[in-house]
């Protein structure tokens, strides 16, 4: 058996014994089967409107009751999860993209480079994420959907990048490393083929996290009006489109917060169990306790 096969059976092993991961797991999976499968899922159509059933309360026709234009909330509802889902996805997508090729090339080749990218990513830092993600969709004529996640991409990767350079530091002086340039192999064969596969686990729950945090964006920005456009069924517009209800016909954003809490605690959760599972010093605790 392959020392990869290894890790990997082992991570298998420590996330099958976390009772919290899998939880995680089971509500992330739970989230990704309704939106993808949200045409069998929903009873209705979360597009049609009925105001002769406008603002009805939870019932057994309508489980989640109906918005200001007779829309079932529970079908708005599920089909939204695709749009969380394409967003947390994408956008983390390309978080992930820029900030591990920055983080590679500032760990690996140091020097000027280093200071530069470094540099960029302490400015990013001070700027507020959200107020930046506002700046880049406001300044497109039609918001919509794919600059949102591009604007929460462009915005999220600096925590990306000094994961990344930390990982690319601590493993540049290997032997494997070490080898590869006594061979007289190019700097981009020994940060791609031997650096970067090898520094790729605490980037991938950052991936993992970062969905969330996604999620919580494109709410936000849906929210004010700049993410997703009417009638896409955003989970963050749809509490928008209820808070001048929220003292009487309270489902209308109650139900929406609740869908975007769970996925973020799903992603979070197993997010903590599978950075948990990959910490090697883990097993140093558990081995010394």
């Amino acid at each position: 058996m392959s020392r990869k096969e290894t890790i990997s059976a082992e991570t298998i092993r420590k996330l099958s014994h976390n009772p919290m991961a899998i939880f995680g797991l089971f509500l992330v999976l739970l989230i990704i089967t309704v939106g993808v499968f949200a045409p069998v899922f929903a009873p209705n159509n979360p597009y049609e409107t009925n105001l002769d059933i406008s603002l009805q309360a939870p019932s057994m026709s309508h489980w989640l009751g109906t918005d200001e234009e007779g829309r079932d909330v529970l079908s708005r509802i599920i089909y939204g999860a695709r749009i969380s889902l394409k967003v947390g996805f994408l956008a983390s997508t390309i978080s992930l993209m820029i900030g591990s090729l920055l983080g590679l090339i500032a760990g690996f080749l140091g020097g000027w480079l280093d200071k530069i990218i470094m540099r960029f990513t302490d400015v990013m830092f001070g700027f507020p994420a959200l107020l930046f993600m506002i700046g880049i969709t406001a300044a497109v004529p039609r918001p919509g959907i794919e600059i949102t996640m591009i604007a929460i991409g462009l915005v999220s990767w600096p925590s990306m990048a000094r994961i990344m350079r930390s990982q690319v530091l601590m493993i540049a002086n290997r032997e494997y490393v070490l080898a590869a340039q006594a061979l007289g192999f190019s700097k981009a064969r020994q940060m791609f083929r031997h650096v970067l596969p090898n520094s790729l686990a605490p980037v991938i729950v950052a991936f993992t996290m970062s969905i969330a945090g996604a999620v919580m964006a494109e709410a936000s920005l849906s929210f004010i009006g700049l993410g997703a456009q009417p009638p896409e069924p955003s989970w963050g517009s749809m509490i928008a489109f209820g808070r001048a209800h929220l003292r009487g016909e309270w489902w209308i954003s109650i139900f929406p917060g609740l869908a975007i809490a769970l996925m973020v605690l799903g992603f979070n959760l197993f997010g903590e169990g599978l950075r948990d599972a990959l910490d090697p010093t883990m097993n140093v605790d558990k081995n010394e306790q």
